[in-house]
């Protein structure tokens, strides 16, 4: 037998050997990185859509306060109160200082809801933030007051906006606006449940 030979094969077989652990430990190395690359798209991707939500509740409530604001002077403002209340039922009653205040306001409301209306479309607001919001402005859209201001200034708002607005004015009705004229008699107090 041929021991240098043997020799030979067996540093060959050697050899090969160590290239195979080598390739194996490099594919095991890929491998791990694949799943560590997998891992942190899936990581991020939860943190992006976390971040999304928060934005959204953020959007929903910067436009609730704006909302608010508006709504909190109509009532603490006694003066405005009634400018409001009287733009809103008959707009030409107001001398031009008023119809100004009057205008201003219902500028900020129309802003606010033409907000929501964008965010909504986007996904950027939640859907029934958006409805409830929607349903205040359709009622206030039924009254005098609104649908004059619409027509006045209604190029100052996005045109895909003023095709939903217009959308919603034929069937436009006052349902909870009308709860507060002044010449209705006060709703009775209800009736006491009988004893059981």
């Amino acid at each position: 037998m041929n021991w240098e030979m043997v020799g030979a094969i067996g540093e060959l077989v050697g050899a090969a050997a160590a290239r195979l652990n080598w390739e194996m430990v490099g594919a095991i190395g890929e491998l791990v990185g694949a799943a560590a690359v997998v891992l942190t798209l899936v990581y991020l991707a939860r943190q992006v859509g976390q971040a999304s939500e928060e934005a959204q509740r953020n959007r929903f409530g910067n436009l609730n306060d704006e909302i608010s604001r508006v709504a909190d002077s109509w009532g603490r403002d006694s003066e405005l109160s009634d400018i409001v209340f009287r733009g809103l039922h008959d707009p030409l009653s107001l001398n031009p200082h008023e119809a100004f205040r009057f205008n201003s306001s219902a500028f900020r409301m129309f802003k606010a809801w033409e907000s929501v209306f964008q965010y909504s479309r986007e996904g950027g607001v939640h859907q029934w933030g958006a409805d409830g919001f929607h349903t205040t402005m359709t009622d206030l859209l039924g009254l005098p007051g609104m649908q004059k201001y619409w027509a006045d200034r209604r190029h100052w708002f996005s045109p895909i906006f003023v095709e939903e607005v217009e959308r919603l004015l034929p069937t436009a009705t006052p349902v909870m606006a009308e709860s507060y004229r002044r010449d209705e008699q006060p709703t009775p107090p209800l009736a006491e449940a009988p004893p059981d």
